[in-house]
């Protein structure tokens, strides 16, 4: 899920923890770490004006932008994000370089983008369908698809989701109407064109006590894509394990339960940090041998 960064109730500046800056008590400004470029562009900003001139107030600087003291604050507390217009003039006023203006304006509208989507979707932490639900999204792309929505630079148009997945484009455009049909995708207009949004966090069947053939459909083709993964993709980038062991059956249920919680531990290490590329991990317990022989 897309997610605003959090704002820190400290933060540095030249190697000094300093409080928040308010519209009562501000001082120098400072940079929080995860600090959108225009809002530490706005905070350096007012730094170089307060060095120059040690009297120059939160309100000359908000005159100086063409905004109120309480609206300046507000952007500057991470409390507010600038609307399209607003931040263009900004840039105007503090006097950006091209490249500089671009980069100024691309991370506001980044911001106000992750907030809207925050507003729009919150996803529940797991979303549960039926088995006659799944029967409808069976192909393994379908999944694909919802993640690619939290990659960088992801694209709603079929083509790019279709090249992406190495799939027919009439196959991402059916499978993105069957997500939407189902809510599991949702489309939001946003400022910069409209998006699709997964509306769920995690996905899993209710009832795992039952399956099918639809169920065991998937399952062979992603031990299949497992098998092509081999061929295809560089031993850096991919990880087979595979173990024989005699087992204890009673062990089993106990096995089953370490796997899921190994797998929902090792989705939430990858999905830590820039999200770039979609992986498919399936773990398989089964037996070898055909169990105890009747006939002696």
């Amino acid at each position: 899920m897309l997610v605003a960064p959090k704002q820190r109730e400290i933060f540095k500046m030249n190697g000094t923890a300093r409080a928040p800056l308010t519209s009562a008590d501000a001082t120098e400004p400072s940079t929080f770490d995860e600090a959108p470029f225009y809002l530490r562009r706005l905070r350096e900003e007012f730094a170089v004006r307060r060095r120059r001139n040690p009297r120059f107030s939160m309100r000359g600087f908000s005159n100086s932008l063409g905004l109120s003291a309480a609206a300046v604050s507000r952007i500057l507390e991470q409390k507010r994000v600038p609307s399209l217009k607003t931040v263009e003039m900004l840039a105007d006023r503090i006097q950006l370089g091209k490249s500089e203006r671009r980069a100024f304006i691309r991370s506001s509208i980044e911001t106000l983008h992750r907030r809207e989507i925050d507003t729009l979707c919150t996803p529940p932490e797991v979303d549960a369908i039926e088995n006659d639900e799944f029967s409808v999204i069976s192909d393994w792309y379908h999944y694909a698809i919802l993640e690619l929505t939290f990659v960088e630079g992801f694209s709603p148009n079929p083509h790019w989701i279709a090249r992406r997945l190495g799939i027919a484009t009439d196959e991402a455009s059916t499978a993105i109407r069957r997500l939407i049909r189902l809510n599991l995708l949702r489309v939001v207009t946003l400022p910069g064109g409209e998006r699709l949004v997964k509306t769920g966090e995690k996905l899993t069947i209710r009832d795992k006590s039952k399956t099918s053939a639809f169920l065991r459909s998937f399952q062979k083709q992603i031990l299949a894509q497992a098998t092509e993964s081999l061929d295809r993709t560089p031993i850096d980038e991919r990880s087979m394990t595979s173990l024989t062991v005699a087992v204890n059956p009673e062990r089993l249920a106990a096995a089953r339960q370490m796997i899921q919680e190994f797998t929902r531990n090792i989705c939430d290490l990858l999905e830590s940090g820039p999200q770039r590329r979609v992986y498919q991990m399936s773990v398989a317990l089964f037996p070898v041998d055909r169990g105890d022989s009747k006939d002696g």
